[in-house]
């Protein structure tokens, strides 16, 4: 009797129920499989519904990265579901392995330990625990190793495509810049034609020199055409580095070019400089977008620990009657 009580663990660093905690692993699993499919899904097509599924799912599996955070005690049973969760999350993408998406993975399971590890020190060192507190300590870095991931996924992906970003993506993102361009070329729209464009540029350039005024409607018109024909060529030769079509839609040529670009960057050599430039500029694009996601998701996470405590699935105890612990029964 007295041997077992000596030999005793404390309660704070044992698993009492581990099919509640298996249970909570395996929803981590399946749901970073679910974001693994999702995420591959929307870079092949993405659109708003895609995001949208995304962005539900990464919030759900970040609140269980949390909650194993906050519940499991055994380090090894922790850095075994955290392992398993970020290879649920490259899952979908190991038909396509690269070094990119290895060192991503590394990096997403060393920030979702370092977030864990000091969600593990406060309720260490606490004598009360602070949901809010520990949540803001383990959902900066879940967020981090995410947006890691994320782009990793996606560097990885493209470098297996003859495709730097698709051109569903090109033109959501460059579609908005429309009113920008708008205000140094009036009229001009990416979704008309590049010969409608080039008329449109010519006809004002050619107005704007109150001496054409003076001249007749059909020799407005032909210095127009010309002065369309001088811009074509030269931003098909300076900028673009493609032909330039006339039936072409403005948004299609500018995805060609850019295509053009990125293809000819292995010859140049700077490939792995250009690679890692775009995965920089991305990573500080989504974790910025990431920093109000992680407030929405933080009180959603207390919110799920609150509930957890009411239905009795977790049970807030007292050790030695002077430090709260959380324990599953």
């Amino acid at each position: 009797m007295e041997g077992d009580l000596l030999n005793a663990q404390p309660v704070a660093e044992v698993d009492l129920s581990r099919t509640k905690i298996s249970v909570l692993g395996c929803v981590g699993i399946l749901l970073a499989v679910g974001l693994s499919y999702t995420l591959s899904q929307f870079f092949l097509n993405p659109s708003p519904v895609a995001l949208g599924y995304v962005s539900v799912l990464a919030g759900l599996f970040l609140v269980v990265i949390f909650l194993e955070a906050l519940l499991i005690k055994e380090f090894s049973r922790l850095a075994s579901f955290l392992f398993l969760n970020t290879l649920g999350l490259a899952l979908m993408f190991l038909l396509a392995p690269s070094v990119a998406l290895f060192i991503g993975s590394f990096l997403a399971f060393a920030f979702f330990q370092w977030g864990s590890a000091n969600a593990r020190g406060e309720m260490g060192n606490g004598l009360k625990l602070r949901m809010t507190r520990i949540a803001r300590l383990v959902m900066p870095k879940a967020v981090t190793a995410l947006s890691l991931f994320i782009v990793a996924a996606y560097i990885g992906a493209i470098q297996h495509s003859t495709a730097f970003v698709s051109k569903d993506l090109f033109t959501q993102l460059v579609l908005p810049t429309d009113s920008v361009v708008r205000y140094f070329y009036p009229g001009v729209t990416f979704t008309e034609t590049a010969g409608e464009a080039l008329n449109q540029i010519g006809t004002e350039a050619v107005h704007r020199n109150p001496e054409v005024e003076k001249l007749s409607p059909a020799d407005q018109e032909r210095l127009a055409a010309e002065y369309a024909a001088a811009f074509k060529t030269r931003i098909a030769g300076e900028y673009l580095k493609v032909d330039v079509r006339d039936e072409e839609p403005v948004i299609d040529l500018l995805y060609r070019a850019f295509s053009s670009y990125v293809a000819n960057i292995p010859d140049t050599g700077a490939a792995p400089y250009a690679s890692a430039i775009f995965a920089l500029i991305l990573f500080l694009v989504i974790r910025s977008i990431g920093t109000p996601f992680y407030y929405i998701v933080t009180v959603f996470a207390v919110l799920v620990y609150q509930v957890l405590r009411a239905t009795g699935f977790l049970v807030l105890a007292l050790e030695t009657r002077t430090k709260e612990i959380l324990v599953l029964k």
